[in-house]
């Protein structure tokens, strides 16, 4: 027997036949690494730069990207919490885990598995809680009270930040998030139509917001994401809300002019926000503002909604696409319906 048949006989001696169901090249056979025995802090810093790279593809490119791949490392960092640690480093690790599991949740929630995001967000707050972090669980209540807006539960997003906000950890909080939790309230406020509540909460997230310092973000990685354009669209969104139910004409400038910096502030880092930003512009002016610029912008909206891959922007494509129907007999909003109905499609 020369070398090439030695080879191939011992090859097929040690793989296995390869089972009709997987894929040709053998990968679905190639089973995952064990987790490590013992956790230190080199296993820490590598889950904190993973909780980063999920963060950073999730508002780059959207939920729909990467979240099989998040789903992978969220298991893998919570099997690290049955390995030996030391005591001095526990708490680091729960918060690496905390969250990366987070970040992973709100991929979740951007591609409609709102059960799976609630899933990870637990895990998260669990995290949270054993390493009396309130400053991480301050971000998983923000987290969870976007997706009860988005699912129109105001009362349970009133709830979450109500629940970051009060009692006697509140001094623990730093500006930024503050700002966040108040602006979140704000929406939830506007969403149970509490119009004087709702603009004495974006108040008071202006407030905050105008003390932010980036240096207090140094050790709490989870809030530095919550810039300027993200508050513009958080109270925006609160602002847009008393607009389109009370006609108020100071609403509909304040919602205009918030959205319309919200999406001028974000970059190509923030597509997913850059495009709901537009498409939230571009609905209110369909709706009770300027109609021309509206569908200018929804063209704007449509183009930056065709970089990522999220839910969110689809539904709320569709509900821009409904907001124009009734000026669908001008050319230029048929031209925008027919765009936003083939990004749809494909």
């Amino acid at each position: 027997m020369d070398r090439r048949e030695f080879l191939a006989a011992a090859a097929a001696v040690a793989v296995p036949a390869v089972p009709a169901a997987a894929s040709l090249d053998g990968l679905d056979l190639i089973a995952p690494t064990d987790p490590p025995e013992r956790v230190g802090s080199t296993e820490i810093e590598q889950v904190r730069d993973t909780a980063q790279a999920i963060k950073r593809g999730d508002m780059r490119w959207g939920g729909g990207f990467g979240f099989d791949a998040a789903l992978v490392e969220a298991r893998r960092a919570r099997d690290l919490l049955d390995a030996r640690c030391p005591d001095d480093l526990r708490a680091e690790l729960l918060v690496a885990v905390g969250w990366l599991t987070c970040n992973a949740g709100f991929m979740a929630f951007d591609i409609d598995r709102y059960r799976d995001a609630t899933r990870l967000w637990d895990l998260a707050q669990r995290c949270a809680l054993d390493a009396d972090n309130w400053s991480l669980n301050a971000r998983i209540l923000g987290s969870m009270a976007r997706q009860a807006l988005w699912l129109d539960r105001a009362d349970d997003a009133l709830g979450l930040t109500s629940h970051g906000l009060d009692g006697d950890r509140r001094g623990e909080l730093v500006p930024t998030e503050l700002a966040m939790l108040w602006a979140l309230k704000a929406r939830a406020l506007a969403q149970l139509g509490a119009a004087d509540a709702t603009e004495q909460a974006i108040s008071t997230a202006d407030h905050f917001f105008s003390l932010r310092d980036l240096d207090e973000c140094t050790d709490r990685p989870w809030v530095a994401h919550y810039s300027h354009a993200h508050h513009w669209g958080d109270t925006g969104l609160a602002w847009e809300r008393l607009a389109l139910t009370g006609l108020s004409a100071h609403a509909i400038v304040e919602a205009g002019g918030r959205q319309q910096a919200s999406a001028d502030g974000h970059g190509t880092e923030a597509a997913r926000s850059h495009a709901l930003a537009l498409i939230g512009l571009s609905k209110l002016d369909t709706s009770v503002g300027d109609l021309d610029r509206g569908v200018q912008v929804g063209h704007r909206a449509v183009d930056a909604a065709q970089t990522v891959r999220s839910g969110r922007v689809r539904e709320e494509l569709v509900k821009l696409n409904a907001a124009t129907t009734a000026h669908k007999a001008r050319k230029d909003v048929a031209e925008l319906q027919e765009r936003i109905t083939s990004l749809l499609v494909a």
